[in-house]
């Protein structure tokens, strides 16, 4: 079952994905976020990666979604590939709520 993240259109959204077992050196480990199935460009506009290696065999690896909007919302998946070619594939639903929504009148003239 994929957990359900939520978010309000404007707010910044953090997204957590924690490994356990990988190499302890940063170096030979790749990160790689998708959303929908497509690679994210995670180049420190709207969207931030950051890698956090506590030590031993442990990482939390975030990605940061500034200034959420409704587009944003669907599942991202984060991906871990150790040195070992082992790998660690973790998905997330994110729901936009209080998007906004508008109705258009037409009055007869």
């Amino acid at each position: 079952m994929t957990p359900n993240v939520t978010a309000k259109p404007g707010e910044d959204k953090v997204l957590e994905c924690t490994a356990h077992n990988i190499s302890p050196d940063p170096a030979l480990n790749l990160i790689k976020w998708k959303f929908g199935g497509n690679p994210l460009k995670t180049n420190g506009g709207r969207l931030v990666q950051k890698e956090d290696f506590t030590g031993g065999t442990f990482g939390n690896f975030t990605l940061t979604i500034r200034n959420v909007t409704a587009a944003d919302e669907g599942i991202y998946t984060c991906y871990l590939f150790s040195s070992d070619r082992q790998g660690i594939k973790v998905s997330m639903s994110l729901k936009v709520y209080g998007k906004v929504m508008l109705n258009a009148y037409f009055l007869k003239q």
